[in-house]
């Protein structure tokens, strides 16, 4: 049956919301769940339409009422659009014998759940996700975790953050490296880039009101200059948003440098990442590297995204799926297959270098701090890859490539991973820029 959700409500105000339902539609149901702080509506109709219809009119209500309320407005939204409003963490290492009903009491004690599926279990990874509508209540547990002070039946679970609680540390550490306290959305855009989330207006609207208490909406006017030189405030509004609280507040004992130091590494690879890619398009199409833009083979109207964009523009992340796909795998692997034969070896100094690089990997930091699967990490092939021995660049776009999709999904990084995942990512670059000057040495 369609539903409508309706949280982030105050108990004092739940007979005004209660009236207002019954005022803008008539549902076939209404179910409450209360906890200390919010109360939580689910609200049931025959059909899909009649659910659309009310979001509509209940935000509508909402909007026209709440202003003389000084606690922030709840959210409404289609129960299909809930996951956009919720902090998710996901809880490894939880005592299987718990009961469901004791592990959502443990994190009830002392904040609130969603009151929709509280805990999502998740057998075959041995863990279950816990849905929060707060974050700082969402925070205070992750912050245990990272500590080690989270405890059930005396065994140590740990926390991980998931999409929206990662994006919005992610939106917030930007914002505090900007120093500044309002945020456009295309700041909000760009972070949700870097974690590949293509977030339009849309799912900006829906996301940052269900946070009342962290933003705050602004609508600043835009200013245009006409011919005649006169300054003069248009009626277009360029749409922002404000922190209500300190960041230092949002980010205590939650150190993301570490994160931000290994993407700024990455991001100073990016120049390399374009040279190969650039490189190997070109051999690929048989064609000059001047004119590598305007090939139009099928090798290049595979990567067409980024082929015909300026390369100013190019993203790491693009530019590493692209460079990781079979065919370019197999073009790198066929160049050093053909250096090797023209006698343009890999010199003694840049052996050496790799072996000593190899050497002072320790994978097991990924393995502890659960970066890494445990099959994974079992794996010889896939280690392999990580450590990289040989220097192969195949292997070594896959390892960055690895490192990337930790870091885009992680927004705490312990101290042992952060130093293994720094020297995979310098030991794999290494080997790039050093296929990268063979290959140039070779041409001269």
């Amino acid at each position: 049956m369609p539903v409508v959700a309706v949280g982030r409500l105050h108990l004092e105000h739940v007979l005004c919301m209660l009236d207002g339902i019954h005022k803008c539609s008539t549902p076939a149901q209404v179910a409450r769940k209360d906890g200390r702080k919010w109360s939580f509506f689910y609200i049931s109709y025959s059909t899909q339409n009649q659910v659309e219809d009310a979001v509509k009119s209940i935000r509508q209500f909402v909007s026209d009422t709440w202003a003389i309320y000084t606690k922030g407005p709840p959210f409404v939204c289609d129960g299909r659009e809930l996951e956009t409003h919720i902090f998710r963490v996901f809880v490894k290492n939880a005592p299987l014998d718990a009961y469901r009903r004791e592990i959502v009491g443990y994190f009830e004690r002392d904040s609130d759940l969603l009151a929709w599926d509280e805990i999502n279990e998740v057998s075959d990874l041995q863990g279950f996700f816990v849905n929060f509508i707060d974050l700082e209540h969402a925070m205070k547990y992750v912050r245990l975790s990272e500590q080690d002070k989270l405890y059930l039946h005396g065994v140590r679970m740990k926390m991980r953050p998931q999409k929206n609680l990662v994006f919005i540390l992610k939106l917030i550490a930007h914002m505090k490296a900007k120093a500044d306290k309002t945020v456009t959305v295309e700041d909000v855009q760009l972070v949700a880039g870097r974690l590949c989330m293509q977030i339009g207006m849309t799912q900006i609207e829906s996301l940052m009101p269900c946070m009342p208490s962290i933003f705050q909406k602004n609508n600043v006017s835009v200013c245009t200059t006409p011919s005649n030189g006169c300054t003069s405030t248009s009626n277009a509004f360029h749409r922002t948003y404000q922190l209500r609280v300190t960041t230092e507040s949002l980010l205590a004992n939650y150190s993301m440098s570490r994160v931000e130091n290994l993407e700024m590494s990455l991001d100073a690879m990016r120049p390399d990442l374009s040279w190969l890619f650039k490189h190997t398009i070109c051999v690929l199409a048989k064609a000059e590297y001047s004119d590598m833009l305007t090939v139009q083979s099928p090798v290049t109207l595979e990567f067409r995204h980024l082929v015909e964009s300026e390369p100013s523009s190019w993203q790491v992340a693009d530019i590493l799926v692209a460079l990781c796909t079979q065919t370019m795998r197999t073009a790198i692997r066929l160049s050093e297959m053909k250096l090797e034969i023209d006698g343009a070896k890999r010199s003694l100094s840049a052996m050496e270098v790799m072996e000593q690089n190899f050497k002072k990997i320790n994978l097991k930091a990924l393995e502890v701090d659960e970066l890494v699967g445990y099959k994974r990490m079992r794996s010889h092939r896939y280690r392999g890859m990580l450590c990289n021995k040989q220097g192969l660049v195949s292997g070594a776009l896959n390892a960055i490539h690895t490192c990337l999709d930790i870091l885009r999904w992680n927004a705490f990084v312990t101290r042992g991973s952060f130093e293994c995942m720094n020297r995979v990512m310098e030991h794999n670059f290494f080997a790039i820029v050093n296929y990268r000057d063979r290959l140039l040495s070779n041409t001269k």
